[in-house]
């Protein structure tokens, strides 16, 4: 998400120069309450989504991978479990469906090479809003990030093809 919410933020204030936006950065956990209470219009967010709410966009999938500092020397090698432990790993906070996907891959307890390059499964995100309250440009907003994401998506792919 990092990658498309400044473009998202720019032309939303194109479109809608008189909104002020009040930027909430949290976890789906913490964001979907406020939604649901109306204390937030819109919700960007990352799945599984809990509850259903009567509106919202599709943004897409949006693939993790590992990342190492390269001074770790991990690099050009299949690695255990153990090599990966020996380091601290940097997750997505408890609860969440990547850390989640992680530790159920550690709480083996087998020790296997990674050869196949395990990565969590890709981040779902929705952009949430109430559909029966919100305001019309809410709902021009869900749209314009769905916009956005679909861009950057598309580039992300462009690029992985033309690396393969």
């Amino acid at each position: 998400m990092h990658s498309w919410l400044g473009p998202f933020l720019r032309v939303l204030k194109d479109r809608f120069p008189a909104i002020d936006v009040e930027l909430t950065v949290d976890l789906s956990a913490s964001l979907s309450p406020s939604l649901f209470s109306r204390g937030l219009d819109l919700t960007p967010q990352s799945g599984p989504f809990g509850r259903q709410i009567s509106g919202g966009v599709d943004l897409g999938e949006f693939p993790q991978v590992w990342v190492a500092a390269p001074g770790l020397g991990l690099q050009g090698r299949a690695l255990s479990l153990r090599d990966i432990a020996r380091h601290p790993v940097l997750t997505h906070a408890r609860g969440t469906l990547p850390f989640e996907q992680l530790r159920d891959q550690i709480a083996t307890g087998r020790l296997v090479p990674l050869r196949y390059l395990w990565v969590p499964d890709p981040l779902r995100f929705r952009a949430l809003y109430d559909a029966g309250l919100a305001p019309s440009y809410v709902v021009r907003a869900a749209e314009l990030v769905q916009e956005v994401a679909r861009v950057h998506l598309a580039a992300a792919e462009d690029q992985e093809k033309r690396s393969s």
